[in-house]
């Protein structure tokens, strides 16, 4: 018998980028009944053209047509019915998992048509999503490939990171469906952590969830190189690198998102809070970057004096 799809079974999840969503996926879809690939891509897409429906219908141009309640139901059938073509296809699976990040600029919309599905916002310490967007962008321009909008430049990434949150956190104060997750707490107490998240999804924890090697995603995307690794999917779940942005980012960077992000109550237990002036964290943003452009002279040096020689001897 084919397996059929049901509404309370779609999970969605979304966050900023780089703030922990392919973890979380990982995690869920190494679940016997969930099924989880790729970032599906087009589901906020789909739900601005859902708007356009709900416009056209508000406006009277449509209305003779369809109303509002048809046009929630003829998308939520249309996306179940997107998913269900893998579930049926895949024995044993009851559940979806959908993770793309752009997911949550549009929970609201997800959270009113699919009301008994679940929907998972990833929070992430805002100068650790930062420090990766920016490193994430610099590996596209060493490929030469033109990076996202959003890791080109400091401000451009704070900016939507706030647009993220933004949309996220206007969701999670009216939609009972929507469950907040930190990052954080997912890499430094896992079993606690997932386990809390499967009684939300209502799904049974299950022995070798937390074994990253257990789940194997072959559906690797083109481009996703410069996001991450086969080995860094694989990896143990761990928090060493937590702060790692600490040495990525300059003084004077790390003053500029503490100053621009917004500023919501679920983020106090970051302290955002500048201890230095915005003089001083130029002063030693300035400093720093002397100092790496005189330790990569020095580097150019070293190399060329060690050529000469090579070459005289």
């Amino acid at each position: 018998m084919n397996n059929i799809l049901c509404a309370e079974n779609i999970i969605f999840i979304g966050g900023a980028p780089r703030s922990g969503t392919t973890l979380i996926q990982r995690i869920i879809a190494s679940h016997s009944r969930v099924y989880g690939g790729p970032e599906f891509d087009l589901v906020p897409k789909i739900i601005e053209l859902r708007n356009a429906f709900l416009s056209s219908v508000e406006n009277g141009r449509i209305s003779k047509y369809l109303s509002t309640d048809d046009v929630n139901d003829l998308f939520s059938h249309f996306l179940e019915k997107a998913f269900n073509y893998k579930i049926e296809k895949t024995p044993n699976k009851t559940h979806i998992s959908e993770k793309t990040p752009s997911n949550i600029m549009v929970f609201s919309e997800l959270a009113e048509i699919f009301p008994h599905s679940h929907l998972i916002f990833v929070l992430r310490d805002p100068r650790a999503v930062v420090a990766s967007m920016l490193e994430v962008g610099r590996r596209y321009k060493k490929d030469g490939k033109t990076p996202p909008f959003f890791t080109r430049n400091i401000r451009s990434a704070i900016q939507y990171i706030n647009e993220c949150w933004d949309a996220g956190h206007a969701s999670l104060d009216k939609c009972k469906n929507v469950h907040l997750v930190y990052y954080e707490d997912v890499v430094t107490l896992p079993l606690e952590s997932v386990k809390k998240i499967m009684t939300q999804l209502n799904l049974p924890f299950e022995d070798g969830m937390l074994d990253m090697k257990a789940y194997d995603m072959s559906e690797f995307k083109s481009g996703e190189q410069f996001w991450y690794s086969q080995e860094k999917l694989s990896a143990p779940i761990s928090g060493e690198s937590l702060e790692a942005w600490k040495q990525q980012l300059t003084p004077y960077e790390v003053f500029v998102i503490n100053k621009r992000i917004s500023q919501f109550h679920t983020i106090s237990r970051y302290n955002l809070k500048n201890s230095v002036s915005l003089v001083e964290s130029i002063i030693e943003s300035i400093t720093h970057k002397i100092w790496c452009i005189r330790y990569k002279i020095r580097t150019i040096l070293i190399k060329l004096g060690k050529s000469v020689y090579s070459r005289l001897m």
